[in-house]
């Protein structure tokens, strides 16, 4: 699981893909990522799922929690049966965008991280709980607003 680092000012909302790539041989039916983040820097906004997650029939459920300075949320990813078909794996790539809105205090050049909990379970029958899943912390960098003009009107 890989969060792209993404940028954004303050006060505003932000978004970040999230990538699945699987072990060879390992057919995951199921994810669940737990982010956890300080609620004074950012606040969580919605997850969609890309085209892919909505090709292969993800289900995605959201759950946010609040614990003193930091809040999380638990995304729920899972691959549903199709009839006459059989269930798919989550398939590797990118699966879905989460938004974050930054506070409207955070500080040009501060970076608010956000630390992964991933869990996976397999499509087997019963379903087999996936070790060893890694997942490096996602980044938001506070930049400056961005600033636009009418290159028309400049000359």
């Amino acid at each position: 699981m890989t969060l792209s680092q993404t940028a954004g000012a303050p006060g505003l909302t932000v978004s970040m893909p999230l990538y699945v790539a699987g072990a060879d041989g390992v057919r995951i039916g199921t994810i669940h990522l737990r982010l956890t983040f300080p609620k004074a820097k950012v606040s969580f906004d919605k997850a969609e799922l890309s085209g892919l997650g909505e090709g292969v029939g993800i289900v995605m459920t959201t759950e946010q929690q609040d614990a003193g300075d930091s809040a999380s949320v638990l995304l729920t990813l899972t691959t549903k049966a199709v009839e006459g078909a059989a269930r798919e794996a989550v398939p590797d790539g990118p699966i879905a965008h989460l938004a974050f809105k930054l506070a409207a205090d955070a500080k040009v050049g501060e970076v608010v991280t956000l630390k992964p909990r991933v869990s996976a379970e397999t499509l087997d029958a019963p379903p087999k709980t996936v070790a060893g899943i890694s997942a490096p912390d996602g980044q938001i960098v506070v930049s400056e607003p961005s600033v636009s003009s009418c290159f028309f009107y400049m000359h």
